[in-house]
């Protein structure tokens, strides 16, 4: 029996445009009919998510910054939050500064939608656009005055997998006390952001503390996906699905359903509870 659905935002839940449609919108209510707790799970920062999130959002918790914050959505309790320490930040910081590596580091929760950037030899036209939209609550990063402060994260946007592998591989030699995710830009669509967080921070882990706080078992959990950071989120659920906008690569190992377009969150549902169709 399903007791939890999780799912992710942007590319899943939303439609391109960052709306949600009347059809998932319905399907969210009757999980409430239900008691069927309703959580999205996203890459977004607390401030992002509530550019596309009203206060009528019909869920029960959000876990944001992939996994470094829960908030409960009705009363907006902070539940959860996990930052990088001033430690981890100042070694990654220095490893990226001495290979010239573009980077945007977030200052905490709750206001890590705040951030300094440095751009190194890889700034590309996705770091810029990221940069236009958030330019109001970004300023350059000075190594004299924030060398020694902490973050929520750290995020490099990179044009390949070739080099993201390449930095992920370089970051993992200086620093074993991250938790790196990967994830296709929500901007361009293919550029490739490797996200550093403090350890064991991914959306699963927020998941499994929030779904034991509030005493439900994983195996009665639906997740529904579309993208990399999503993959371990997939493989904790008892049951999961990818919307089929997803990356080829992800969709050899998972469920597939219609994409974010075309409703693919209601979609699963409807295979895995018994939800009156609008």
């Amino acid at each position: 029996m399903i007791r939890m659905v999780v799912s992710d935002l942007d590319g899943t839940l939303l439609r391109n445009d960052r709306t949600l449609s009347k059809t998932n919108r319905h399907t969210l209510d009757e999980l409430n009919k239900l008691n069927i707790v309703r959580v999205v799970a996203t890459g977004r920062s607390l401030y992002s998510a509530q550019k596309v999130m009203d206060d009528d959002f019909p869920i029960d918790y959000l876990i944001f910054s992939t996994g470094a914050g829960i908030i409960d959505w009705r009363t907006k309790k902070l539940l959860f939050k996990k930052n990088l320490g001033r430690g981890i930040v100042s070694e990654t910081v220095r490893s990226l500064l001495h290979h010239k590596i573009s980077f945007m580091l977030h200052r905490e929760i709750p206001n890590n939608h705040h951030f300094y950037y440095y751009l190194g030899d890889n700034y590309n036209d996705d770091f810029r656009e990221r940069m236009n939209i958030y330019k109001d609550f970004a300023q350059p990063f000075n190594e004299a005055v924030h060398n020694e402060i902490s973050g929520t994260q750290i995020i490099c946007i990179l044009s390949s997998v070739k080099d993201y592998s390449i930095v992920r591989n370089l970051m993992n030699c200086y620093n074993d006390n991250l938790s790196f995710i990967k994830t296709t830009s929500p901007l361009d669509g293919k550029s490739i952001w490797l996200e550093m967080f403090a350890k064991g921070i991914n959306k699963s882990r927020a998941a499994s503390f929030l779904s034991k706080t509030i005493g439900i078992d994983r195996r009665d959990v639906l997740v529904v996906g579309n993208d990399w950071n999503d993959e371990d989120l997939l493989q904790w659920g008892g049951y999961s699905y990818l919307v089929s906008n997803a990356p080829k690569e992800l969709k050899k190992d998972y469920n597939q359903v219609t994409n974010n377009q075309a409703n693919g969150f209601t979609v699963a549902v409807e295979n895995t509870c018994a939800i009156n169709k609008k």
